[in-house]
Order: structure tokens, then C-alpha cells, then sequence
């Protein structure tokens, strides 16, 4: 994550370390211990750090110090494996537990929290997170449902079942994405969807197998599959455009820069046309690499699978 002047990347591990440096050389500026480790990327907000830990915890720091700001980190029920989301002073996260908690951003007290009961049948590890936008809450559960919550105390506007037919793995990995009227959100083993944004009704769904990530840009979602393939739908059918397989493992949350997609493979980094999804070129920095990579004023930064941050210009 980058600080408003993107002149300071913010990244961690699950070695349990959060570090800050300036984005163009590499200083260290600071370092903030996470016993717990930190499964995903952390989040910017003006002028704090908001990161959430495998163990539930919730932490809000300065960006220029890596001060504690709370008294003490938030406890969630679970353990958290996405970002935490921020808006209108308040911090939303989601846990392994089934349930989406929102804490008061400037004092780290509990709002409220809800979710569903966890499914019986066979689910697949991980949360995409929920997301918030205009006032409202959407979140994803095992149990295939999307949910939409108001903000402010956490009532239920509408569900909708992204499960369709399919009893297992049906669970609501990838983070949903309010953008328009439409609200875009996949089930693992159903496919992806578009819900209108105010009744959840089903605008269009695309079957596919193993649906773990996507992003949204340029008039398209960029959906990142399980078996190492990435597709681009048109934003307003669902149509397939393209499709490219990368790797050998399964490929990150897609990331669409000005310079093109940007998509760790595990063994490197892919970068590819938009368009047409050709691969432009490819990296492979010592390890491996396996978490989405982040960019800003034509750099790029990626947190590696041996757990170094490395800074590339784009020339």
C-alpha cells in the first residue's frame, strides 16, 4: 500500500513483520512487529496504516512513524486473511469465522458484526473480504450467499445465493466489487457474477470452475482461476474475451497498472496486455513470487516468497 504522496510502500509478511520504506530507493523508514503474521496486503487511509493479523488482530499505525495509535489492537473472533476496508471512519474486516466485524476507525472500539453460520459441506480456505461503498457493506460467506449490510448498523439490505446448483466449494472467495449499478462477485465452484447494487438481482453469470480472485479496469473484470488461468469479461455481458494460462501454481489477484496487468505466478511475475492478454514480459525474482504486487508513479513493489520488498522501475 502507498501513502497519499505514494512517495512511502507499506508492506508485510507472514513472517509477522510490517515494514515502511521510501518507494524510489528502498530506506527503511520503519518496522512494526505482527506476531501473527499478515496474510494479504495492508490498507492507507489518510495518514494511518491499518493491517489485520492471522490471529484476528487489528492494528491502525502512523504511516510516517509506525506508531501504535489504538491502545491496543482490535481482537476479531477468527482468523483475518484479506485487507481491512475503510470508509467513513470506520474499519471493516472479515474472518475465517463466517463473520464481518466494523470497529470505529479513531478509537478501535466494536461497532457490530454479523454473518452466517458456516457451511456443513466441504469449503475452501480463505476470505476474499468484504468491501463497502455508498454507506453499504458487501461481504461473501462459505455458503455461496452475498450479502449487503448498511455501514452504519450493520441491517441486512439483501442476500443473494451465488451458489446456483453446486453443493461444495461454493464458497464466496474474491473481494466483491460495487462499480456502477452492478456489484461483481464469484462463488468458487459456481462462477462469476454481476447483482445489481440495490436488490442484488442477477444481471449475468459466467460458469467457471475454481474462481479465486478479480479486478476491475478499463471496462472489463480480470478473473484470476485455480488452475493457473486468467480470463477478462466484458464488464457488461460477462462475455469471455480472453483467456491465458500462466505458471504452474495458482496465479494472484490480477492488478491493473497504466503500464498493463500485473500477475504473480508463484514462481515469478507475469506482466500481460490487457487487451489481448499476451504475456509482455516475465520476472523471477529469488523465490518466487506469489502475492500481488502493488505500483505507483511508475514503479512497481512486490513483497517476495523468501519475504523481501523490492522496488522495479518501469521504463
Amino acid at each position: 500500500a502507498y501513502s497519499r504522496s505514494g512517495r512511502t510502500v507499506v508492506a508485510g509478511s507472514g513472517a509477522g513483520v510490517l515494514v515502511a520504506a521510501q518507494a524510489r530507493t528502498g530506506r527503511l523508514l520503519w518496522t512494526h512487529d505482527i506476531s501473527d503474521g499478515i496474510a494479504d496486503g495492508v490498507t492507507i487511509a489518510g495518514a494511518y496504516v491499518y493491517a489485520a493479523g492471522r490471529n484476528g488482530s487489528v492494528y491502525k499505525l502512523d504511516v510516517k512513524t509506525g506508531a501504535s495509535i489504538w491502545n491496543k489492537p482490535y481482537e476479531a473472533s477468527g482468523s483475518i486473511t484479506s485487507s481491512p476496508a475503510i470508509s467513513d471512519g470506520r474499519v471493516v474486516v472479515q474472518t475465517n469465522e463466517n463473520r464481518t466485524y466494523v470497529i470505529d476507525a479513531a478509537s478501535g472500539d466494536y461497532l457490530w458484526d454479523k454473518g452466517r453460520m458456516r457451511s456443513a459441506g466441504l469449503t475452501i480456505q480463505g476470505e476474499g473480504g468484504a468491501s463497502v461503498s455508498r454507506g453499504v457493506v458487501y461481504a461473501g460467506y462459505d455458503d455461496g450467499v452475498l450479502v449487503a449490510m448498511s455501514l452504519e448498523d450493520g441491517s441486512t439490505l439483501w442476500t443473494r445465493d451465488l451458489a446456483g446448483k453446486k453443493t461444495k466449494f461454493v464458497d464466496v472467495d474474491t473481494r466483491p466489487i460495487a462499480h456502477g449499478n452492478s456489484v461483481y462477485a464469484g462463488s468458487y465452484s459456481s462462477g462469476f457474477y454481476a447483482v445489481g447494487r440495490k436488490h442484488g438481482n442477477i444481471r449475468w453469470h459466467h460458469p467457471v470452475d475454481g474462481v479465486c480472485s478479480a479486478t476491475i479496469g478499463g471496462g472489463r473484470i480480470f478473473v484470476a482461476l485455480r488452475d493457473n488461468r486468467v480470463q477478462s469479461l466484458d464488464l457488461k455481458s460477462g462475455k469471455v474475451l480472453w483467456q491465458t494460462r500462466l505458471g504452474r501454481s495458482a496465479v494472484s489477484r490480477p492488478v491493473l497498472l497504466s503500464s498493463g496487468l500485473w500477475i504473480s505466478t508463484g514462481d515469478g511475475l507475469a506482466w500481460l496486455d490487457p487487451a489481448e492478454g499476451t504475456v509482455r514480459a516475465r520476472l523471477s525474482p529469488d523465490e518466487g513470487q506469489s502475492a500481488p504486487v502493488g505500483g505507483s508513479g511508475g514503479w512497481i513493489h512486490m513483497v517476495t516468497n523468501s519475504g523481501a520488498l523490492v522496488g522495479a522501475r518501469l521504463l
